[in-house]
């Protein structure tokens, strides 16, 4: 659980397509909550390390709505 102040109250966000990239800025003033769950397991086979992960969380605020998700596999040699 974070809760998040902005600092400046200005956001920028790149976006892309295909007749060139634009910057789109927003301003944000109140604090907003981000609120997430992860799950992370390792294990070791063979001198081999292993691990999957998966979280998701989601941003709520009366000037922000936004959720993520996410998920990884990292190998070790």
């Amino acid at each position: 659980l974070d809760v998040l102040m902005p600092i400046d109250g200005e956001v920028g966000t790149k976006v892309t397509d295909e007749e060139g990239t634009a910057l789109m800025l927003s301003e944000r003033e109140e604090p907003f909550l981000d609120i997430g769950i992860a799950g992370l397991y390792t294990w070791d086979l063979d001198g081999h390390a292993y691990t999957l992960s998966a979280g998701i969380s989601t941003q709520q605020g009366e000037e922000v709505e936004g959720y993520e998700a996410s998920a990884g596999f990292k190998y070790r040699f």
